[in-house]
């Protein structure tokens, strides 16, 4: 009974030592299109940018990719528009960034628990986003109006790349 006891002690010690708590998913993807602003003008339509910023924001990792994220929208905008709707949409990305009021859903890395908000995507992170985004497509065919199967795999890859260049020696 002592060494059973021992055992589970040992066992219970080393799991708070190492840190093993799982990163769970805990909110599907959702998207709204352009949070608080227009998705489209008379002329132009950048709601697909903002879609896929949305998925950068839900997927998280550490504040480079963040900053990043907001690099891609601002670039994305700028190719759909005539170079004035990018400054305006930044500034309000920007700005957002710096209230101290979040909307729940649409804080940096949404689809973790708070704890994990800044952290690096690990593998094992980005094979559960895939399999979340699977089903969430699925579920939500209209989602493919503004997500490609190649924005999907430039999404999964600026993951993979940024993780990549972050463990490069």
């Amino acid at each position: 009974m002592n060494g059973m006891l021992l055992i589970l002690l040992s066992i219970s010690f080393a799991t708070i030592c190492l840190g093993a708590e799982e990163k769970v998913l805990l909110r599907p993807f959702k998207t709204d299109g352009c949070t608080g602003w227009f998705d489209q003008s008379f002329k132009y339509d950048w709601k697909k940018c903002c879609v896929i910023h949305d998925l950068y924001f839900w997927a998280g990792g550490e504040k480079s990719d963040r900053k990043n994220a907001d690099k891609k929208l601002r670039q994305c905008v700028k190719e759909v528009s005539n170079g004035f709707h990018d400054g305006l949409i930044y500034f309000g990305v920007k700005t957002g960034s710096l209230s101290p009021f979040k909307i729940p859903s649409k804080k940096w890395g949404n689809a973790w628990d708070e704890k994990f908000n800044d952290e690096i995507l690990s593998p094992a992170d980005i094979n559960k986003i895939k399999k979340s985004l699977a089903g969430t497509i699925n579920e939500n065919p209209d989602l493919e109006e503004y997500i490609s199967e190649e924005d999907m795999a430039r999404f999964y890859q600026g993951l993979s790349r940024e993780r990549a260049s972050e463990e490069a020696p």
